[in-house]
């Protein structure tokens, strides 16, 4: 029973950033980008894509504002410390 309750303690992962969204996050590029590396990643658990695409993907979601979305994530983390 312990060894469950560890792994569901495990699991839960507490937000750093407290709900707080990068201003790029409503940016229709990223949103499609983001989508996009979603459906990749699923295809590639469910087996239907290799995996080589998710390097694509994630290429691609840099590049449409993914870099930015990263650096205003990582400042607004910050702030809260």
């Amino acid at each position: 029973m312990r060894d469950w309750l560890n792994v569901a303690v495990d699991g839960v992962v507490m937000s750093l950033n407290n709900g707080k969204k990068p201003e790029c996050a409503s940016d229709t590029m990223f949103i499609e980008a983001d989508n996009k590396l979603k459906e990749v990643r699923t295809k590639i658990i469910m087996g239907a894509a290799d995996i080589s695409e998710y390097d694509k993907a994630l290429a691609e979601w840099y590049e449409k504002g993914g870099r930015e979305y990263v650096e205003e994530m990582n400042t607004i983390i910050e702030s809260m410390q």
